[in-house]
């Protein structure tokens, strides 16, 4: 679980760097928009992956087996009853979001994508 959190804040930070800072640190520079485009939308699958491996972890940890982790009602009761699943249901639908954002076509009005 550790390696999962590791990896799920390192990419998160990582997307957040991208979009915050691209304008203070590039300006009117275009010619990276495409590779940070096609980076962040690789950090957003890996946040999104790095989620859900969490979410199953923190599942199998809570129900004391690995297989209880992929069964639908123990998952839906760590998320709908307790805190960190409330939470973390909502952290995942963002990310789910991002990630469509991204990978859509009409993610031409975004910044990142000029």
């Amino acid at each position: 679980m550790v390696l999962c959190r590791f990896v799920h804040f390192c990419v998160v930070l990582m997307l957040f760097g991208a979009w915050v800072f691209r304008p203070l640190l590039l300006g009117r520079l275009t010619t990276l928009d495409q590779p940070l485009l096609r980076l962040s939308q690789w950090l957003a699958v890996v946040a999104l992956a790095s989620g859900v491996g969490w979410l199953l972890l923190v599942t199998a940890s809570m129900a004391g087996t690995w297989a209880a982790a992929f069964e639908p009602a123990i998952l839906l009761r760590v998320l709908g009853r307790t805190f960190f699943g409330e939470v973390w249901g909502w952290h995942l639908l963002l990310n789910a979001l991002l990630v469509i954002l991204l990978l859509t076509p009409w993610r031409s009005s975004l910044p990142l994508a000029r």
